[in-house]
């Protein structure tokens, strides 16, 4: 097999966030220069920014983001643990709750890290700002695609003191997150509106750091308390850099978490168990309250409109915003690059050019939101007040996965295959399996509960 050959002289991407990094990563070696534009100016040190308010909540990422990052940039995961993040077992050291129980304490061999955003973002960058040819222009808003004829052949930028610059390049990638200005631009331009898939969740964040005085090596060392309905209140706590941990609260259709010292902790003590309390109980809150509120989940279909501008690719929240409580935002957008990445690589070494990328990559992309979305959509769609379209099996979904979720106590192999999957390690279709199924349906009938101690 021939080796991959440069496919353009100069590549933009739109946002410097996780997304942005990872299409850095993804996309470098295809380009003799990759122009990596942000609004914000950029710390050097693991602060948060303007650009991402959601920055002080929870953000452990799910394992299939981490490998990706680690074939993009090796000894990626080095990095992360020697700049502060925190490497838990999955089903050991980071416990969840959910449906009225406790998953069984099991190291199921899925690693994952937690840390800040921040931080996060900070060896993320660095690593893909290292890499051959890419280049970072700060302070710079993304005002306009150049379209001629169905194709786009570059941006216009506007830089902070106002003059504006038009930049050639021969492909876009928006990764500019849930506030992307592409679907005006498109209607604007005779291309039409995306269909979008739509929920109505109403979930508010509150968030904050405490001090941590329990250190790694005691198990279980982070916990996820999961409402589900009609349940609409969780709590995750899990350990960040510099011994600190961060408390995420959430809640649905108004029952909000309080922004207040005493109406917070009565908060965290009504979840369904202790645990986060206890371990809270006796810490010292660092940081004031964040708040950060998602009226709404969506999914752009622009894989399904009948014309879309060529050498143009949406990735990450640009295309689809996720409920966070399930980690998902930031692996679909790593899985996004990596589709970038394949498409790249097939017309590199097919000899083919950049014409039609678009189309070849649109339909990829949508297949990993899709995986993702499917997996959640269920739980938000198990609440009387989410908005939106319920498919007409919605009942026996949620009911079969409440099967598997109690057929996971007694069987460690089901669960395994459960975290894979949930890690987008694995397709969903693995839980499929006949002897699976059958025995999830007849889990869904039995009406005792198996719950498990901490």
């Amino acid at each position: 097999m021939s080796s991959d050959r440069t496919l353009g002289k100069r590549a933009v991407i739109v946002g410097s966030g996780i997304g942005g990094a990872f299409c850095a990563g993804a996309i470098s070696k295809f380009f003799d220069e990759t122009l990596v534009i942000d609004v914000d100016s950029l710390p050097t040190t693991p602060l948060e920014r303007r650009g991402t308010p959601q920055g002080s909540h929870i953000h452990a990422v799910l394992r299939s983001a981490i490998e990706i990052a680690g074939r993009y940039f090796p000894g990626f995961e080095a990095s992360l643990e020697a700049a502060g993040g925190t490497q838990l077992s999955w089903g050991y050291d980071l416990r969840y709750h959910d449906w009225g129980s406790w998953q069984p304490q099991r190291d199921l061999g899925v690693k994952v890290f937690s840390q800040s955003r921040a931080l996060l973002e900070h060896v993320l960058r660095a690593h893909a700002f290292s890499q051959p040819g890419v280049l970072v222009l700060q302070e710079t808003r993304v005002t306009d695609f150049c379209l001629e004829g169905d194709r786009v052949t570059g941006i216009v930028a506007r830089h902070k003191g106002g003059a504006e610059e038009r930049i050639e390049c021969d492909l876009v990638i928006d990764a500019s997150g849930r506030g992307s200005r592409l679907p005006p631009w498109l209607e604007r331009n005779g291309f039409g509106i995306a269909d979008q898939t739509e929920l109505g969740v109403d979930i508010c964040y509150v968030s904050a750091y405490y001090t941590r005085s329990t250190k790694p090596g005691k198990a279980p060392f982070g916990y996820v308390l999961r409402g589900n309905a009609p349940s609409v209140r969780s709590g995750v706590l899990v350990p960040i850099e510099r011994d600190r941990w961060v408390l995420s609260l959430s809640g649905r259709f108004g029952d909000f978490p309080p922004r207040e010292e005493a109406g917070f902790l009565d908060y965290v003590r009504s979840l369904h168990v202790p645990a986060i309390y206890d371990t809270i109980a006796n810490e010292k809150r660092l940081t004031p309250f964040s708040t950060f509120n998602i009226p709404e989940i969506f999914w752009r279909r622009y894989d399904q409109m009948p014309s879309f501008p060529d050498r143009l690719i949406p990735v990450g929240d640009a295309v689809t915003v996720f409920n966070p409580v399930y980690g998902q935002g930031m692996s679909v957008a790593a899985q996004g690059s990596l589709v970038l990445r394949q498409c790249l690589e097939e017309l590199s070494r097919g000899g083919e050019s950049l014409d039609g990328i678009s189309r070849r990559c649109l339909p990829r992309v949508a297949e990993k939101s899709s995986a993702a979305w499917n997996l959640s959509a269920n739980v938000d769609l198990s609440y009387a007040k989410t908005t939106g379209q319920r498919p007409p099996n919605l009942a026996d979904r949620i009911k079969l996965a409440r099967g598997l979720r109690k057929l996971i106590d007694s069987d460690a192999e089901v669960h395994r295959l459960f975290v894979r999957v949930v890690n987008m390690l694995e397709p969903a279709s693995l839980l499929e399996r006949p002897d699976i199924l059958s025995r999830a349906k007849a889990s869904s009938e039995d009406k005792q509960v198996h719950a498990v101690g901490a």
